[in-house]
């Protein structure tokens, strides 16, 4: 006859190996997936892109002043979430300045030519030389911003013909 203790560990053991009931799980409805955009870290000099945007403001409180030296704050706050939303798809740091109507210019080098961005408070128009070829798109705020950018940055960083232009 086995002892007590023996008897113990036993019944701990057919404890372990019983196979437990199955879980229920509640047959309520999952929530919908989410887009994910995965963050991209944004470039060095975006942070003093924005300070030099914000310190650019025109403060006067009796009207804007069309002399070319301020921006808009409208325009101000559009052209902040024009670099956080685009940033990373830009080919350079950009040289900002303001247009005598108060909108922000940006103008960036690229591998096979340059951009320039026009922000207003309403759109973005992009100019890109692409190898001695003009690419002009306006799009309206809020718009797909990403997607039309990427498709005028394509040649500016592969060439005009693409990946045969650049030897890859």
């Amino acid at each position: 006859m086995p002892s007590e203790t023996q008897v113990a560990i036993l019944a701990r053991y057919r404890r372990l190996i019983q196979p437990r009931e199955r879980e229920i799980f509640s047959e309520a409805r999952l929530p919908d997936a989410e887009v994910y955009r995965p963050q991209q870290l944004p470039p060095n000099w975006l942070e003093e892109t924005e300070r030099v945007i914000n310190a650019s403001i025109d403060r006067d409180s009796e009207g804007f002043s069309e002399d070319g030296r301020w921006l808009k704050q409208e325009v101000a706050a559009a052209a902040n979430d024009f670099f956080r939303e685009a940033a990373d798809l830009l080919p350079s740091e950009p040289y900002v300045y303001s247009s005598r109507q108060g909108d922000l210019v940006a103008e960036f080098k690229a591998p096979h030519g340059s951009l320039t961005t026009v922000v207003s408070q309403h759109f973005v128009v992009l100019f890109a030389a692409v190898d001695e070829v003009a690419i002009q798109r306006k799009i309206l705020l809020p718009g797909d911003l990403r997607r039309e950018l990427t498709q005028v940055m394509q040649p500016l960083m592969t060439g005009a013909h693409g990946d045969l232009a650049s030897g890859k």
